[in-house]
């Protein structure tokens, strides 16, 4: 079976939109991330315990992780430059063994405890992770 990818140039495509997300939500929350140091930094040089709950702090919009993943995807998805037979077979087994890593993952989280892990989390983890194994198979070469 034989799966149609874009073209090559949507890796560039991919890599911009990344770079330009994770740049920019780096420096959106740049004063919640120094506040959120000095506060800890101040904490610990008073040697004051901690008491009290914890603050959830949201340091990234929805709209930030659903543009991370789209350049992710269409980065995976994209052809190399050449594109062969033996190309498609290392695709396959990086998604395989990333889609084992990613089980394996799961199951070990889920045996520590985080009961409350969001299965929304799995898919960018399996991509990100195919991304890299995709990577050094491709280096295999």
């Amino acid at each position: 079976m034989k799966i149609t990818f874009l073209p090559h140039k949507f890796k560039r495509i991919a890599l911009a939109l990344f770079l330009l997300v994770f740049i920019t939500d780096f420096f959106w929350n740049y004063d919640e991330n120094i506040a959120a140091f000095r506060k800890g930094y101040e904490d610990g040089r008073a040697n004051r315990p901690f008491g009290g709950e914890l603050e959830k702090v949201e340091f990234s919009l929805p709209y930030v992780d659903i543009l991370l993943f789209a350049s992710m995807f269409l980065y995976a998805f994209s052809k190399e430059k050449i594109e062969d037979e033996f190309l498609y077979l290392k695709r396959y087994e990086a998604f395989m063994l990333s889609f084992n890593i990613c089980v394996c993952l799961t199951v070990f989280l889920f045996f520590c405890g985080f009961h409350t892990l969001k299965t929304v989390l799995i898919l960018p983890v399996q991509l990100a992770i195919y991304l890299i194994v995709f990577y050094f198979k491709k280096r295999e070469i």
